[in-house]
């Protein structure tokens, strides 16, 4: 069996067409899940050690999108750690189960969905992945280190990675006052530092989804590092954007509800009560239309070091 799987990856290794691709490699993921649900383990195992082998082998060559190279760097760490676990003596590894990997399938099914696509939250955990998440495989370190959170399921920066030149901004969100708070799938926190004609200064980061929701507010209690300095975002009069997002299951993918914005002149360190604006975001902070009458705000601690 892993002599024929073998030849099928070689055979198909030559092509570099991420459509084609990505529907023999869903092909044989759908195949090594049902062998595994089955329990055919050997035949499972050998599998995903050849899909694994093979997404490695190709990835650095595709052309993809960030989420892209993030989705599926997680799978593959996710085939991984089921090989792992699927031939470990009994009770030495419990997860990723068979029934993990079948919730798989579905977010794989989403690569390649163009630029502008938002992917559901990956099904696993991080924890469950974390002997592979630190190993870069095709990805370069600075991508690898975005999925590496302070907190699971959030795309952060540690403060350990950020330059010690100038000064440096840390964002303690602490909640979103908003109409019918409990409504909000998977709500969580999307940080973007702009320039007012929209050109990013760093790599967007997002928080872990919201620690509670009740009423009138999301509670986010999370950390976010700028990586930027001071000096540098007053140089190129950029501002910090606070979008909060959610996700659409019916749609498929997640959706900004409403934003915020921190200023140049409001980088201080204290706590901040922001007004909360209708979408779309507006990096020239030239239109706001306030979501609301009601005195609701994003409530963020500025830390300046």
């Amino acid at each position: 069996m892993a002599a024929m799987v073998d030849s099928e990856y070689v055979a198909a290794s030559q092509d570099t067409d991420p459509r084609k691709l990505h529907e023999k490699w869903t092909k044989a993921l759908v195949k090594s899940v049902k062998a595994d649900v089955w329990g055919q383990v050997i035949e499972a195992v050998d599998e995903y050690t050849a899909l694994s082998n093979d997404i490695v082998a190709q990835a650095a060559r595709l052309q993809m999108t960030e989420n892209d190279n993030v989705l599926l760097h997680r799978v593959v760490c996710a085939l991984k750690a089921r090989c792992d676990c699927a031939t470990a003596p009994d009770g030495a590894t419990t997860t990723p189960t068979a029934d993990d990997m079948k919730k798989i399938v579905p977010a794989f099914e989403e690569l390649f969905a163009g630029e502008k696509a938002e992917y559901a939250p990956f099904p696993l955990a991080l924890e469950q992945l974390e002997k592979y998440i630190a190993e870069s495989f095709w990805l370069d370190e600075t991508s690898r280190k975005l999925q590496e959170s302070v907190k699971p399921g959030g795309v952060l920066v540690p403060a350990s990675e950020i330059s010690s030149t100038g000064s440096h901004v840390s964002l303690e969100l602490v909640d979103v006052g908003i109409k019918d708070a409990e409504s909000f799938q998977n709500p969580f926190i999307r940080v973007t530092v702009m320039d007012r004609k929209g050109h990013l200064l760093e790599h967007k980061q997002e928080t872990p989804v919201a620690d509670r929701q009740h009423r009138y507010q999301i509670d986010i209690n999370t950390i976010v590092h700028i990586q930027t300095s001071v000096e540098e975002l007053r140089e190129k009069d950029a501002a910090i954007f606070l979008e909060l997002v959610h996700y659409k299951p019916l749609k498929h993918k997640h959706s900004t509800k409403a934003w915020s914005v921190l200023e140049m002149d409001e980088l201080t360190s204290d706590l901040k009560v922001l007004e909360i604006y209708k979408k779309p975001v507006q990096p020239s902070r030239k239109k706001f239309k306030l979501l609301t009458t009601k005195k609701l705000f994003l409530q963020v601690r500025v830390h300046v070091k």
